[in-house]
């Protein structure tokens, strides 16, 4: 679900992305995996509040148009960033109307803009734990500014439908400095694929509980992986792969990220012991 807007200029006016960038914003691109590469302009950018992580919108332009996506739910403050946005955009482009939804909307009803997006994203959130309370989802997946983010019935209950602890809880995971793991796959000789996640000594590490193609990977669900690795790299060199529930059973994954991840941090030496450990096993 998502709120979209087009913003008209001047018809003899051609719009880049660099156009529409506002002082003091962060952007970027994402990935494959749906991390964001920031500082990077594509066919369309995320733009987001340096001061709250959360969902953030998308923005692309073509011709003398600027569109804007705002994903639901979102949090409050995001939706107000959104607006401001779209404001901010159409003083730019010299214009008092936008079109949101297919429908024209003066400047004057920004104010029941938010509003009503706030309001349709408490009702998502109540509708997101209700979904998983009954048992249609165990959890689910929304894409957040810097990567995915996996909520249960924990993490929703703790939102409570509120949009201002959204934006808290998308925040508080994202202004981390930290590296979230993506899952390569690889094919073997015999045409079996197996996949790996990555660990780099002293690089705190997302990763999750169970190694799979996350549901937002940008591979097909369809894969049949047939064996799981944890790749270690120390000294700037990849030094080997253990199975990935080894890893599992020999570091804590007490360090909670969100329904699906963990945080792991791991030395040098703790790589090597548990690569030892790999070799010595039958």
């Amino acid at each position: 679900m998502a709120v979209n807007v087009v913003i008209k200029g001047p018809d003899n006016q051609e719009l880049s992305l660099a156009d529409l960038l506002l002082p003091g914003v962060r952007y970027g691109i994402l990935d494959d995996a749906f991390r964001l590469e920031e500082d990077k302009l594509g066919d369309f950018i995320i733009v987001f509040d340096a001061q709250n992580i959360c969902r953030g919108f998308e923005l692309s332009c073509q011709g003398n148009e600027a569109a804007l996506r705002l994903p639901l739910p979102s949090g409050w403050q995001d939706i107000h960033f959104f607006y401001n946005y779209v404001k901010k955009l159409c003083q730019m482009l010299q214009t008092m109307i936008f079109v949101c939804d297919d429908e024209e909307v003066p400047l004057t009803r920004l104010e029941a803009c938010i509003q009503r997006d706030i309001k349709t994203s408490e009702r998502v959130l109540h509708q997101m734990l209700t979904d998983i309370v009954s048992g249609k989802y165990a959890h689910l997946n929304i894409c957040g500014v810097m990567n995915p983010v996996v909520l249960d019935e924990n993490i929703l209950q703790q939102i409570g439908g509120d949009t201002k602890k959204l934006d808290k809880f998308m925040h508080g995971l994202q202004s981390q400095y930290l590296y979230y793991a993506r899952a390569g796959v690889y094919q073997k000789k015999d045409g079996t694929l197996f996949g790996i996640y990555t660990l780099t000594a002293d690089v705190v590490t997302v990763l999750p509980y169970e190694a799979k193609l996350p549901d937002l990977s940008g591979y097909g669900r369809d894969l049949q992986i047939d064996e799981w690795y944890a790749g270690l790299v120390f000294d700037d060199k990849f030094a080997g792969t253990v199975p990935y529930q080894a890893l599992l059973d020999n570091v804590s994954t007490a360090r909670v990220y969100d329904a699906e991840h963990f945080i792991i941090s791991q030395t040098k030496r703790q790589l090597q012991k548990l690569l030892l450990r790999a070799r010595q096993e039958p």
